[in-house]
């Protein structure tokens, strides 16, 4: 199990932590109607923040990023963090 992990079942941490690439691949993206939403429901904008909780590898991360807030992404899982990068590419 990865370092910080200890609060996570086991089963969840084991399978996130090997299957990131899959996950990545397999997990779709979000339909450009979100961004709308986003910005007119939740208001998000520039000089706002918003925290993105289990951000997972980001693909969520990235679209709260496109509206101009600040974001703080969370995920205790190593593996699932190093694949945010790529989704802020």
């Amino acid at each position: 199990m990865s370092e910080g992990t200890s609060d996570i079942h086991q089963s969840a941490a084991r399978g996130f932590s090997a299957r990131a690439d899959s996950y990545v691949r397999g997990r779709p993206d979000y339909p450009d109607a979100i961004m709308p939403w986003l910005r007119e429901r939740l208001g998000l904008d520039a000089g706002r923040i918003a925290g993105d909780l289990g951000a997972g590898t980001g693909k969520f991360t990235a679209c709260l990023l496109k509206t101009g807030a600040q974001v703080i992404a969370i995920e205790p899982i190593k593996e699932m963090r190093a694949k945010q990068l790529l989704a802020m590419a």
